[in-house]
C-alpha cells in the first residue's frame, strides 16, 4: 500500500498512525499524546504482484546500485515511522534481485536495483 500524507513536517513526535478509512495520520508523543496530524489517502495504481517481488533467497551481493530519489523517498518515510531513529534494515537479494527495506515491525519496502 502506498499512502500520501499531506501537510506540513512534523519533526517532533514519537511515532504516527495512519487512518486509511478516515485519511488521518496522527502524530504522538511518546506519552501516546496527538502532537499533530495530517491528511492522508491511499494511492490506488497497479502494481507489481508482491509475492513474486519480495525475495525467497538470500543471495550474496557484491555491488548494488538504487537509484537515489528512491533512498531519499525512503528516508522521508522512516521519520514518519522513527523521528528520532530514522534507521532501516536493507535486506539484499543478489545484484539484480529486489531487496526489501525494514523501516519498523509494521512497515517494509520493497526496492528494484537499478543497473550501474
Amino acid at each position: 500500500m502506498i499512502i500520501s500524507i499531506k501537510s506540513a513536517k512534523f519533526t517532533r513526535f514519537d511515532k504516527a498512525k495512519i487512518d486509511t478509512r478516515n485519511g488521518i495520520a496522527t502524530y504522538l508523543d511518546k506519552d501516546e499524546l496527538r502532537v499533530g496530524a495530517a491528511i492522508c489517502e491511499v494511492i490506488d495504481r497497479k502494481y507489481p504482484n508482491i509475492e513474486q517481488v519480495i525475495p525467497k533467497k538470500n543471495i550474496l551481493v557484491s555491488i548494488i546500485g538504487f537509484n537515489a530519489s528512491y533512498l531519499a523517498d525512503i528516508q522521508k518515510v522512516a521519520k514518519i515511522y522513527n523521528p528520532k531513529y530514522q534507521s532501516i534494515k536493507i535486506k539484499p537479494n543478489g545484484n539484480d534481485n529486489a531487496s526489501i527495506i525494514e523501516l519498523s515491525e509494521n512497515a517494509s519496502v520493497i526496492i528494484i536495483p537499478m543497473k550501474i
